[in-house]
């Protein structure tokens, strides 16, 4: 159940590339928003600065604790469902082939009875009354 999928990199970079995209997406009218106020306010490029410094940040940040280069462990409730899935799964093979199991068994004993004509022997007996 623990098997290594080859698209998880690039998903876990989709993902970055994303991220960082809509960071900056948001930056570029921070900017053109902060070059005529630093007018002004009369506060020199302080302000530009900031918005600069917090994209950078904040894409370093993405890049680098983000994705975890594609090796992120699972979490505990993970673990818990791919357990409880791998379960399940033994469990339904199983009830398949005990199902298969009991069709062999029922051709067998009634080998002219027509698939799914499970209701024709309970048809011919007659209702009895309560009278």
């Amino acid at each position: 159940m623990n098997e290594h999928r080859p698209d998880d990199t690039s998903h876990n970079n989709d993902m970055r590339a994303k991220t960082t995209s809509s960071i900056w997406a948001l930056t570029l009218p921070l900017m053109g928003i902060s070059i005529p106020l630093t007018a002004i306010t009369q506060s020199g490029i302080v302000l530009p600065l900031a918005v600069l410094g917090a994209a950078a940040i904040s894409t370093a940040a993405v890049w680098v604790r983000g994705g975890g280069g594609g090796a992120a462990r699972p979490s505990a409730h993970e673990i818990a469902l791919q357990k409880q899935v791998s379960e399940l799964e033994e469990r339904l093979a199983s009830l398949e082939g005990i199902t298969n199991f009991e069709h062999r068994l029922l051709e067998a004993k009634y080998p002219n009875a027509a698939p799914g004509s499970h209701s024709s022997a309970t048809a011919s007996t007659p209702a009895v009354s309560q009278s």
